[in-house]
């Protein structure tokens, strides 16, 4: 799906390139200009094209200190720009000076200013930020899929696909905005060289027709009508069942859904094996594996069981389709366990131990851990450095991963692997796996089924298990039982994110889900849930805050600083209140900004993740 964009942003990059080469030979560029310069010109000419982009970038300049603001870690810009902490950037004597616009999580306004010492080493810059360009352009789903609400992500989409490397005499530009050809003629000018005329540009932020309907295709039928298929479905719809998706998730599987009885099971059978599949509080979605290529069309017959009631046949006709192709989903693609359980792909390499770590990553990560540890105990008043842990689904529930996955039978995860490294390193890790596998079948669901993240009451034992560990030092705050405090309850709502990432419209499937009612005021609790639906809105508390809790009145609570990915969403107002001032860092943004750790003094640094996200925090 991802392929029909690339080729003509290649054709369009090829031409860029071509256009930027001649004017190398015809224009004359200074290469005494400070790159944080000429940063600075170039920002000044992007202006508004991005609605608050400037909340979102952080600059840095080679020229900053240790101490100052605009200083970039060298491990943190190995991971920037080498995808590997602590990667060295170029070989020694290549970068004179750079100065970086760089996004904090899923963003893609973006723009680095790199200088060579000489011309010999611009290739070297070059093949650098190609290295950049190529992880940003492997985070468009993710970045897609998450800023799709973000009303102030509209230029976002534009950014990423207009992305661009220019090379200036010894400077060496990525280019991601709304608008590059101003962006470009202002590093012209800062450099000595006069601006060039480029086509006018779309206006990328009109707003949409309001009077334009937007058509959402309906799910394949089925290729071959079944003959009285009417009655058959009325007959079905008498007994309780009801069939209203049929997509295929890939060249030979299909996902099926729709409602049921009640604590009913769905047989399927027709497929080369047959299945019994567990529901979900009235509703069912299942994924079967169909008969391959050139083995003809499969006839599907799915029925309810209940009670020993079987209930009247639905039939579908579908055949083995080699154009399916979800890797533009990449580790967001969903796959669908039994009793309705979706999981990303993201887990399995943690679940087949495709990811486990080499010697020579253990000893890096156990470094980089003590590196902070000794970094907080010198400039931080010794903060706490603590990692907080939400297990993976496909381990809470394992009965519903399919067979097609066989787990790893490796002494050690690549979880427990960090866990064990960076406790011996000095940190405190909280694996909530033994929490969430405690509570798995409470009435209340601790995982949502169709969306990917832990519900309110899941969030809320996290919370619980969090505050008990800090409560050890700090006595007041100790986590807030749920008697008299919060009521947790029920409701049947559309859909969450999995199905966005099956292609499958969200109104096919609705899910009953656990949802939590606060009975006292809390501070900074917005709300969270796109209304009616099991997805999360996460505008209120994606971006970087600081909330100060106003009920601390003859109490001693700590401080921390949040590092996180969107788990936090859930947890956010639960914290709230149980800290005295929270530092929230922007949503998926892990870097180790020491001039950021020191300004705020923290009494904990907590690093907050899913355990399918832990690669981002290794280092």
């Amino acid at each position: 799906m991802l392929k029909t964009r690339i080729l003509p942003f290649i054709l369009i990059l090829c031409l860029l390139f071509v256009s930027c080469t001649g004017n190398a030979q015809t224009d004359t560029f200074r290469d005494d200009v400070p790159a944080a310069k000429v940063l600075s010109a170039a920002l000044d000419a992007l202006g508004d094209a991005v609605d608050g982009w400037q909340d979102y970038t952080t600059v840095y300049s080679s020229l900053a200190g240790e101490a100052e603001d605009a200083y970039m870690d060298p491990g943190y810009a190995g991971q920037v720009f080498r995808g590997e902490y602590g990667a060295s950037l170029a070989a020694d004597g290549v970068i004179a000076d750079y100065a970086v616009c760089i996004p904090e999580g899923l963003y893609a306004t973006e723009i680095d200013i790199f200088r060579s010492a000489d011309a010999s080493g611009v290739a070297a810059m070059q093949e650098l930020l190609e290295s950049r360009r190529a992880y940003k352009e492997g985070q468009r789903d993710g970045m897609i899929h998450y800023l799709s609400q973000d009303a102030n992500a509209r230029g976002e989409t534009k950014a990423l696909d207009d992305m661009e490397i220019v090379t200036y005499g010894t400077y060496v530009c990525l280019i991601a905005t709304a608008d590059n050809t101003a962006v470009k003629n202002a590093i012209r000018t800062a450099l000595g060289a006069s601006p060039v005329s480029v086509g006018e540009e779309p206006d990328i932020l009109s707003e949409p027709d309001a009077e334009t309907e937007v058509i959402t295709e309906p799910v394949t039928e089925p290729v071959t009508e079944p003959v009285s298929r009417e009655d058959m479905e009325a007959a079905a719809a008498a007994d309780g069942l009801v069939m209203t998706i049929v997509s295929m998730s890939a060249p030979d599987r299909v996902v099926l859904g729709g409602t049921c009885l009640p604590g009913a099971e769905i047989s399927v059978t027709g497929t080369p094996k047959d299945h019994l599949f567990g529901t979900d509080e009235g509703s069912w979605m299942c994924e079967v594996e169909i008969f391959g290529k050139g083995q003809g069309e499969t006839d599907i017959t799915v029925r309810q069981v209940l009670d020993d009631k079987i209930s009247a046949p639905l039939t579908v006709r579908v055949s083995y389709d080699p154009t399916i192709d979800f890797s533009s989903h990449g580790i967001y693609a969903a796959f669908i366990g039994d009793n309705m359980q979706g999981h990303f792909v993201q887990q399995l390499d943690d679940w087949m131990g495709t990811n486990l770590l080499s010697k020579a990553e253990q000893q890096k990560i156990a470094a980089a851990v003590a590196d902070k540890v000794a970094f907080l105990d010198e400039y931080v008043d010794g903060a706490k450095l603590l990692y907080v842990i939400v297990p993976n689904q496909v381990y809470i529930y394992p009965e519903t991963v399919p067979e097609r996955y066989p787990r790893s039978t490796a002494e050690e995860t690549r979880k427990e692997q960090f866990v064990r490294i960076a406790e011996e390193a000095g940190a405190t890790v909280l694996d909530l796996y033994d929490v969430m596998t405690e509570h798995r079948d409470d009435e209340y669901k601790i995982y949502h089924k169709t969306d990917s993240h832990w519900t309110d009451y899941g969030a809320y034992l996290g919370y619980e298990a969090l505050m008990n560990l800090i409560g050890t030092d700090f006595p007041d705050a100790k986590p807030l039982g749920i008697d008299g405090n919060f009521y947790f309850y029920k409701e049947t709502v559309t859909a969450g994110d999995m199905m966005t990432h099956l292609e499958i419209p969200n109104a096919l499937l609705s899910e009953t889900c656990t949802f939590v009612e606060w009975l006292h005021n809390l501070p900074n609790n917005p709300a969270l849930y796109m209304k009616g639906k099991n997805e999360l809105d996460y505008t209120p508390v994606r971006d970087a805050q600081t909330v100060t809790n106003p009920n601390t009145a003859g109490l001693t609570l700590p401080t921390a600083m949040i590092i996180r990915d969107s788990f936090s969403t859930n947890i956010f107002g639960y914290l709230n209140n149980a800290f005295g001032e929270i530092y929230w860092r922007s949503m998926w943004d892990y870097s180790f900004k020491k001039a950021d750790i020191k300004r705020a003094m923290p009494d904990y640094l907590i690093y907050l993740v899913a355990e399918k996200s832990l690669g981002n925090i290794l280092y």
